[in-house]
């Protein structure tokens, strides 16, 4: 990360932290590493390609974490505002994923 998305970063959590409880914060970071440990395991990680251990993502599952992703967007944006995605939903939406992406998604899939 640059040091600038850092500094930002920082600001969020203090933020966060101010206004989530503890129990709330803890699950917020829990379901972060859950969504990261969910990327790896699609070999769909947006950072791979900075990590020498693991392979470079491929597009085979890229699709199935674009939906997950954006159905806990809200919630990873603002975690005081929004509702923590149930586990059983994200599953569906990396099930049925064609219709949980988003327009220009659908468009760079295509007919698959």
């Amino acid at each position: 990360m640059k040091s600038q998305s850092v500094a930002n970063l920082a600001k969020k959590i203090k933020g966060w932290r101010e206004t989530l409880t503890n129990d709330q914060f803890i699950e917020y970071l829990k379901f972060r590493e859950w969504l990261r440990q969910k990327s790896i395991e699609l070999d769909a990680d947006a950072w791979t390609d900075k990590t020498p251990y693991l392979p470079k993502g491929s597009k085979t599952n890229y699709y199935p974490m674009r939906a997950i992703m954006r159905m806990s967007g809200l919630y990873l944006g603002n975690p005081h505002l929004f509702e923590k995605p149930d586990y059983k939903f994200l599953a569906q939406v990396e099930k049925d994923f064609p219709k949980y992406l988003s327009d220009k998604d659908k468009d760079r899939r295509g007919k698959r």
